[in-house]
């Protein structure tokens, strides 16, 4: 089992998501994206770390849509880093 299917197991299928309220009118959603990098020394993901943020941002409305191990660019050097990128989305009020 990869990285994407231990976050996205049992997740609600899209179309259940953005179906239309009883009033008839499309939901609007907006979104947000951010990056988790692994640590240089070792590369370990601090599993900490990600729980911190999507406890964060699910307290500030916001539902995690997305997560993807991705490479994030590095504070020195041209060089990137395994990380993660996590795509939140939430309805627009």
């Amino acid at each position: 089992m990869g990285l994407r299917d231990k976050f996205t197991q049992g997740a609600p299928d899209p179309a259940d998501l953005v179906a239309p309220p009883a009033g008839g009118q499309p939901r609007r959603f907006e979104y947000k994206a951010e990056t988790i990098r692994s640590k240089l020394i070792g590369d370990k993901m601090d599993g900490s770390q990600v729980e911190q943020l999507l406890n964060q941002r699910a307290g500030d409305g916001w539902q995690l849509r997305s997560i993807t191990e991705t490479e994030v660019k590095g504070r020195v050097g041209p060089g990137g880093t395994m990380g993660l990128l996590l795509v939140f989305e939430r309805p627009v009020a």
